[in-house]
C-alpha cells in the first residue's frame, strides 16, 4: 500500500522539544524529490526498519511541480535495482534519435541513434518529474516509510553520545545495519514547527541550498557552497499536440551564439516537449517573466533564433509549467569528505547526501537526476568488506 501523509505537527513550538520513542528513527531523508524518494525506497529494500520522509512542500507540489528528467541508462538500471523500472518506463517517453542543430530552422548538424553508439544499449526516457517522484512514492510501504509533506527541516545537529561512544564506531553510516539499537550517539532534526524527531542517520536530499549539507559543513569546517556556472536556465514543459505514441521524436540540441537550447518529449504519446534556454548571467533580467525572458534573450542573440521551434515552444508553455534558475555546480566532492577534516568526531556526524544536496550539476549533463537515483541504490547497498 502506498504511504499516506501524517498527520501535520502541532504548530506549537516546545522549548525544549522531546525526544520520546514515537519520535525515532533509524533514518530520516530531508526532501522528497527523487533523491529523497528513491533513498527511502532503497533503504525499504535493504530492509531498514523505520524511515521517515520530510519535505516541506505539499503532496500535490511534490507529485505535479517541476518540469521534466531525462534518464538515461544508468538511471534505468538503478530505478530496475530498486524495482520500479518498467512503472517509471510506463510513464515517459521514449526516444534514441539524437539532433544536434543550428538556431536557424533548426538546421541539422548532425545526427545519430544512440542504438549505433558504442557501449550499448542504450536507453533514453523523458518522465515529468512529478510522474517519476509518483512512482517512487507508491512503490513505499506506509507500514516502513512515513512520508511527511508540508514539514521542514529547520536545523540538524548531533545528539549527545554517552560516554562509550567515543570507543564505539557503530554510529557510522556504513557500519549501521537496520534494526541496529545504538542508542550511543544519533542526529535530531528539528522541524519549524519545533518538533525534535531523533535517528541514527539524517540522509540529505534537499537540494542546492541543502539545510543537511550545510550541516555537515558546519561539523567538519568544510565550505559547502556551490560554484556559480555563470549560467541561467529557463526550463518549460510546452502543451501537447496530439501525435502517434510510436511517432518517435527526437532528442534536440540547439546551438547559437553564447545561448544553447534543446528539447525532448515526455509522456506517453501527450505530445508534451519538454524544453531549456541555457544563457549567460549578464543577460538576466529578474524583473522581467520567466517565458518573456527566454523569448527575450533568444531574439536579442545574434543568429536566427526566430525561425527556431524553440520559440513555438515556449508559446505553448504556460507560466506555471517554467521555472528559472541561477546554475551551479560542485567537483571538489572527494575533498568534502577527506579524512584530515578539522574540529569533529566523525562518529557523531551520521549525515549523508544524496542528489543535488552533494553534487549539483548543469543540465548539459544530463546527468543531475539520473545520479540522485544512483545515490539512492549506492546508499542503501552494503559496505564494502573494511568500510568504516
Amino acid at each position: 500500500p502506498s504511504p499516506s501523509p501524517s498527520p501535520s505537527p502541532s504548530p506549537s513550538p516546545s522549548p525544549s522539544p522531546s525526544l520520546s520513542p514515537a519520535a525515532s528513527y533509524d533514518a530520516i531523508v530531508v526532501g522528497a524529490g527523487p533523491a529523497g524518494m528513491a533513498t527511502a525506497l532503497a533503504l525499504q529494500r535493504a530492509g531498514w526498519g523505520k524511515v521517515l520522509v520530510m519535505e516541506r512542500r505539499t503532496r500535490e507540489e511534490c507529485m505535479q511541480g517541476g518540469t521534466a528528467l531525462g534518464l538515461w541508462t544508468n538511471a534505468f538500471c538503478a530505478l530496475d535495482a530498486l524495482g520500479v523500472g518498467n512503472a517509471v518506463r510506463q510513464r515517459c517517453s521514449r526516444t534514441t534519435n539524437v539532433e544536434i542543430c543550428r538556431e536557424a530552422n533548426d538546421r541539422v548538424l548532425t545526427s545519430f541513434d544512440l542504438r549505433a553508439c558504442e557501449g550499448g544499449p542504450h536507453e533514453f526516457g523523458g518522465v515529468l518529474r512529478g510522474e517519476l517522484v509518483g512512482a517512487l512514492y507508491e512503490a513505499l510501504d506506509g507500514e516502513v516509510v512515513d512520508v511527511r509533506f508540508g514539514v521542514r527541516c529547520a536545523a540538524v545537529q548531533a545528539g549527545r553520545p554517552s560516554s562509550s561512544s567515543s570507543s564505539s564506531s557503530s554510529s557510522s553510516f556504513s557500519s549501521m545495519g537496520a534494526g541496529e539499537d545504538d542508542d550511543d550517539s544519533h542526529m535530531v532534526v528539528t522541524t519549524a514547527e519545533g518538533e525534535a524527531l531523533r535517528a541514527r542517520v539524517v540522509i540529505g536530499a534537499d537540494g542546492v541550498n541543502s539545510v543537511v549539507a550545510r550541516t555537515y559543513g558546519e561539523g567538519v569546517g568544510k565550505d559547502m557552497s556551490t560554484n556559480d556556472a555563470g549560467q541561467i536556465a529557463i526550463r518549460g514543459i510546452a502543451e501537447g499536440r496530439p501525435v502517434d505514441e510510436n511517432d518517435e521524436q527526437p532528442i534536440r540540441q540547439v546551438l547559437g551564439a553564447g545561448v544553447r537550447a534543446g528539447t525532448y518529449p515526455v509522456g506517453r504519446g501527450t505530445g508534451e516537449l519538454y524544453w531549456y534556454v541555457c544563457y549567460p548571467s549578464q543577460q538576466h533580467n529578474e524583473d522581467m517573466g520567466v517565458l518573456e525572458e527566454a523569448r527575450r534573450v533568444l531574439l536579442d542573440s545574434s543568429g536566427d533564433w526566430a525561425t527556431s521551434s524553440i520559440l513555438d515552444a515556449i508559446g505553448r508553455t504556460p507560466g506555471t509549467r517554467a521555472s528559472r534558475n541561477r546554475l551551479a555546480d560542485r567537483w571538489d566532492v572527494d575533498s568534502l569528505f577527506a579524512s584530515n577534516a578539522s574540529g569533529l568526531d566523525r562518529r557523531r556526524m551520521t549525515i549523508a547526501l544524496a542528489g543535488d544536496a552533494l553534487h549539483p550539476m548543469t543540465p548539459n549533463l544530463g546527468q543531475g537526476g539520473c545520479c540522485s537515483i544512483e545515490d539512492a541504490v549506492v546508499l542503501a547497498a552494503p559496505p564494502p568488506a573494511g568500510a568504516r
